[in-house]
């Protein structure tokens, strides 16, 4: 609901920001037919698409592949799986 309420409010304004809203999609392994459907484009790192939807643009990230390098350790604990968790939890 207030995605849907910031992009018309980005939509409707005269002074708009540099960069449109942007949605983030969390997954936990390769979504292929989500990359296919939308026409996700892979990022300088592995494991991450972007796409656009209209003025909304999406960022997909595969938390399971996501390469262990500065500035991943945030999202690699939505790889939900136990052993794994824990230890990119005691990473943070």
């Amino acid at each position: 609901m207030k995605l849907g309420f910031l992009t018309t409010r980005w939509l409707s304004t005269s002074s708009r920001p540099l960069r449109p809203p942007l949605a983030l999609v969390l997954s936990v392994g390769r979504p292929r037919g989500a990359l296919a459907h939308f026409g996700f484009r892979e990022r300088a790192l592995p494991a991450l698409w972007d796409t656009s939807l209209g003025a909304l643009g999406i960022l997909l990230v595969d938390a399971r592949n996501l390469p262990v390098v500065p500035g991943t350790s945030f999202l690699r604990p939505f790889d939900h799986r136990g052993p794994v968790q824990t230890t990119n939890l005691a990473r943070l």
